[in-house]
């Protein structure tokens, strides 16, 4: 699913016949410099799409087997990192990245709070298969497969 994502408009002023708009979002990523050689107007559009896909999750964290349609996390990934809403208080929970070849490339223990979120960045992963984990101290796990 792609997901336009519109930052508002930009104003540039112009010094010596070069106009620079740097916008700072409120996801920590920055757009590159642009210089424009000829200014028509002084009020741009400016606005960034990045891919969107929802990791399906599968397993179940509970001790005994609940029927149940849905998950303590949502893991959405992007181009250059996943999001993890937390769906769910939890505590000791084991977050793990994995190479299709075994190689753990994130690992990190949370304590999850209903309404929160956490962001794994993939910059620098190589191209292909992973998995990402969830694993309870009780040794249960959710687990949802991606691919760079």
């Amino acid at each position: 699913m792609n997901k336009k994502l519109s930052f508002g408009i930009v104003t540039a002023g112009m010094i010596g016949g070069i106009a620079t708009m740097n916008v700072r979002l409120n996801t920590q990523i920055d757009s590159p410099s642009v210089s424009l050689n000829r200014i028509e107007a002084l009020t741009y559009e400016y606005s960034y799409v990045d891919q969107e896909d929802e990791i399906d999750l599968y397993g179940s964290l509970a001790v005994i087997p609940v029927k149940s349609f849905s998950q303590p996390f949502q893991a959405t990934k992007y181009a250059s990192y996943i999001r993890v809403d937390y769906l769910a208080n939890l505590t000791n929970i084991s977050v793990q990245v994995v190479k299709a070849s075994g190689q753990t490339v994130y690992s990190n223990t949370v304590n999850t709070v209903a309404g929160g979120q956490l962001y794994i960045s993939l910059t620098g992963l190589s191209s292909g298969d992973y998995t990402l984990m969830f694993t309870a101290p009780n040794g249960n796990s959710v687990y949802g497969d991606f691919e760079i």
